[in-house]
């Protein structure tokens, strides 16, 4: 069983995994790429790459090859997953997964203006693989207020730039991701019967939400 933590920058997502983490350390947490039998798949995806950079460093965004890489890790992630999802040994949980990656390619695409019949075509079947591949989500969430006031006492820089942008561009920014997250995951919900679990951080602790996950999933 794939589960994958899902929710905006300050949602809480790597405190419910680190949670997870201290209190049931049989679960394992993501799925490493760099085994000498995924080897292929992983080339093959970065060829299939390949032909995007031109497009993308065209499209004026500020990191054209982060936003590759993320394309790249995608690709290469959702072909390795549904070869060895028949052999994983329980539930394996994700905080970033290919949701995570699916979201962010989506938004950066459509803010630089190069999403088109072309991107939409391949996010329809990434968004597929997503639904094939992963069996649960969790959605966290909390107020805007909550979210911005969790990033900005961070010490680094961090998701999506918001620690420094005006109230307004931030407000922007995080309804962008909440929307495209929910679009996804409804599309997923409906076409696909993955199963989403939502939980607001705002007044569930990470430990709270853990042991809910534990309780529900059987972790």
């Amino acid at each position: 069983m794939i589960v994958e933590l899902v929710g905006l920058v300050g949602a809480g997502k790597s405190s419910v995994a680190r949670e997870i983490r201290e209190q049931y350390p049989h679960v394992r947490q993501g799925w490493s790429l760099l085994r000498p039998a995924y080897l292929p798949a992983v080339s093959w995806s970065a060829l299939r790459c390949v032909g995007a950079a031109r497009w993308y460093r065209a499209s004026g965004l500020e990191r054209p090859w982060y936003l590759l890489k993320l394309l790249w890790h995608l690709d290469a992630q959702l072909d390795v997953l549904a070869r060895a999802k028949p052999r994983m040994p329980g539930a394996v949980i994700f905080e970033e997964g290919p949701i995570f990656k699916l979201c962010w390619i989506s938004v950066c695409a459509r803010e630089a203006k190069i999403a088109g019949p072309a991107f939409d075509r391949w996010f329809r079947h990434a968004r597929r693989k997503c639904g094939e591949v992963i069996d649960r989500v969790v959605w966290l969430d909390a107020p805007d207020e909550v979210l911005l006031e969790r990033v900005r006492a961070r010490p680094h820089l961090t998701g999506y730039g918001l620690k420094h942008k005006p109230e307004r561009e931030a407000q922007r920014l995080l309804s962008l991701y909440r929307a495209t997250y929910q679009g996804i995951l409804a599309s997923l919900e409906a076409e696909y019967r993955v199963e989403v679990t939502s939980y607001g951080t705002a007044d569930q602790s990470p430990r709270a939400i853990s042991a809910a996950l534990r309780e529900r999933y059987g972790l």
